[in-house]
């Protein structure tokens, strides 16, 4: 049975769970079997240690938050009401270490589950979890449920030494609690965590990446297709991830030979998406990544260079020299691991003439025309059109058209740095 000769290769700390719902799903009691493992899935590991003080800074004992989201995972207590915290005394490396505060249920009856823990959440399938677990109350017990499956370490009890906890599931999940199982309201056990890996396929290797700023819906009318070309003399690979909605549908790892040209229909790997966007993550600086867009209807075909999305402030830009332009509208994608917090600003007649804000959670997109945005003011009047956002990552892309789509302008957003809102214009919002 192959799962019982991989638990024998990987030795003594290696147990298994059997689920339905999930192809494979394995548990490890050693960091470095873990590792090992992941490894030989091709899962692409990294840590969270809860030192970042960009992300955790705002949560340094006796500061708390409800939630904080670091590396494209979003931490909160398991309990509803309870909210996280770090600590020094709860780190195993570094500075820090994360818990929950309360630890769990501390005002039930006397014997009602405490259930001191965390939780996480990511719009990425991940396929690996492991943690580092310790507590100042012996005698825990630590369990796991991974997008609503359970995952119980039977044989191991927490003593006040510090103790690994590993799973992988080979078909993925999106959500996870570690949580203590022992704990009453009157014999609490307090849990501390430090040192969280996490695994995903492809992609996490690599170094460098653009985004797909939109993948077409609308139910067949048009074509989204990737052109890759190789101007390297060896093959190289990568990776693409589709987003709908903001929850990853795909990931696959590609690759295009030495001065060769790999091409991809982005809606073919996912029939279905309506509200597409993408990532694509790679090592080859020699790589070239075109976007072509079609409409099957009135034939038009437009196309653009990715490119890396990193910005605060972009501008989208419109062709008004032809009569021919009968429409105008945006894309404006957040490629980040954050909610953005994102406001337009339409400029024209050398002034800011109206400004609205949004909200873009990570990996998804907003997409409209003019009149979407602006109702009051016709798209003749509006000469282009800068995004602000919160966070860095944003992408975006210009489309415009005639009224049968056969001919059609999409252009890439540019960089807008130094855009002053306050310059002129209605009132900031």
């Amino acid at each position: 049975m192959k799962k019982m000769q991989c638990g024998l290769l990987l030795g003594a700390f290696l147990f298994f769970a059997s689920v339905a719902a999930h192809s494979e799903v394995l548990t490890y009691g050693n960091e470095s079997e873990f590792m090992a493992a992941a490894a030989s899935f091709g899962y692409a590991t990294f840590q969270e240690g809860f030192e970042d003080a960009g992300v955790w800074g705002a949560l340094r004992t006796p500061d708390n938050a409800e939630s904080a989201t670091s590396q494209g995972i979003t931490w909160r207590a398991n309990l509803s009401g309870n909210r996280i915290t770090t600590s020094s005394g709860a780190a195993r490396s570094g500075l820090w270490g994360m818990f929950s505060t309360p630890h769990g249920d501390l005002i039930g009856a006397p014997f009602d589950s405490q259930r001191d823990g965390i939780a996480g959440a990511t719009p990425r399938t991940i396929h690996a979890l492991g943690i580092w677990v310790r507590s100042n109350t012996p005698g825990a017990r630590i369990r796991m449920i991974i997008d609503g499956v359970t995952v119980d370490f039977e044989d191991t009890v927490l003593t006040t030494e510090t103790l690994f906890y590993g799973v992988i599931d080979t078909s993925g999940f999106s959500t996870f609690e570690v949580y203590e199982t022992e704990g009453k309201t009157e014999d609490a056990k307090f849990i501390f965590f430090d040192d969280a890996i996490i695994g995903r396929t492809g992609g996490e290797s690599f170094s460098l990446g653009v985004g797909i700023p939109h993948v077409t819906g609308n139910g067949g009318i048009w074509k989204t297709i990737l052109q890759v070309d190789n101007n390297a003399p060896t093959q190289a690979s990568f990776s693409i991830a589709l987003h709908d909605g903001g929850t990853e549908v795909y990931s696959g790892l590609f690759s295009t030979a030495g001065l060769g040209r790999t091409i991809i229909d982005l809606r073919e790997l996912v029939p279905g998406i309506t509200s597409g966007t993408g990532y694509i993550l790679y090592n080859n600086s020699l790589f070239n990544f075109r976007l072509f867009y079609e409409n099957l209807q009135g034939g038009g075909l437009a196309e653009f260079t990715l490119a890396e999305a990193k910005d605060t402030q972009i501008g989208f830009y419109f062709n008004d020299l032809s009569p021919k332009i009968e429409w105008k509208a945006i894309t404006v994608t957040n490629m980040s691991d954050a909610p953005a917090s994102v406001t337009l600003h339409a400029v024209g007649a050398d002034q800011i003439l109206d400004s609205v804000v949004m909200t873009i959670n990570p990996y998804d997109k907003r997409t409209g025309y003019y009149t979407n945005w602006f109702p009051g003011i016709a798209f003749t009047q509006i000469e282009r059109i800068i995004a602000v956002s919160s966070v860095a990552g944003l992408c975006g892309v210009a489309i415009s058209g005639n009224a049968d789509s056969s001919l059609l302008l999409f252009t890439p957003v540019t960089p807008a740095p130094g855009f002053d809102p306050g310059a002129g214009g209605v009132p900031l919002l």
